[in-house]
């Protein structure tokens, strides 16, 4: 398999420290980033909203190319801002500025709670040994991998699931369960329990049957 330049990575979180932008690494599933990023994969970054136009100069003038997002054909509802999606020299940058999920309906994309949204950049984490500086908090973190899950890529791969076992016995489970409420509202704890109990294969089978609202 070809991989990203690891020097072209480093380069790229290298010039958005620099300048200040405030920003944090949405995910790193299997640790692919820096040294294993599949050719041509994209990192998915999250971008405070106004920090927006001087990121999108910032990587104009690097030589970096707006590209048509891959799912940016399907309405975004609820005031969230369309995704953007920069290339070069092999690689993909995957940019939103508030966590969201699709619709299981027709794929509408609509943002998560706006407590979830004022949450993230106060609970911002801070990288060491990392050529990214800033992380979601571990809850957010976590949070973010199941609703991509489940209302994304309607599936729990190998993996998110090594992630999210990674992340379960260092969060706090009461902060996850209240973001959970206002999105997955009563099937919440039910959701938590088959995360623990590693019934990974059946929630969203039973997130879609799911009745007692």
């Amino acid at each position: 398999m070809e991989y990203c330049s690891k020097k072209h990575i480093i380069n790229l979180f290298e010039l958005i420290n620099k300048e200040q932008i405030n920003y944090m690494l949405l995910r790193n599933i299997n640790n692919e980033i820096p040294n294993k990023l599949p050719f041509k994969k994209d990192i998915d970054l999250i971008i405070k909203e106004e920090d927006a136009i001087r990121f999108n100069d910032l990587l104009i003038k690097n030589f970096w190319v707006k590209k048509r997002h891959p799912l940016g054909h399907f309405p975004f509802l609820y005031g969230l801002i369309p995704f953007t999606f920069y290339y070069k020299e092999g690689i993909y940058i995957d940019i939103c500025h508030q966590l969201a999920c699709r619709s299981l309906n027709n794929g509408e994309w609509f943002p998560l709670d706006m407590k979830i949204q004022e949450d993230l950049w106060k609970n911002k984490r801070t990288v060491s040994n990392k050529p990214w500086k800033y992380r979601l908090s571990l809850e957010d973190e976590f949070i973010s991998l199941i609703t991509r899950c489940v209302f994304d890529k309607k599936k729990f791969t190998y993996g998110y699931i090594e992630r999210i076992e990674q992340l379960i016995p260092r969060i706090d489970t009461k902060v996850v369960l209240t973001k959970f409420e206002v999105i997955f509202f009563k099937f919440s704890k039910k959701l938590m329990n088959k995360i623990q109990e590693k019934e990974y294969h059946t929630i969203i089978t039973n997130y879609i049957k799911f009745k007692d609202y």
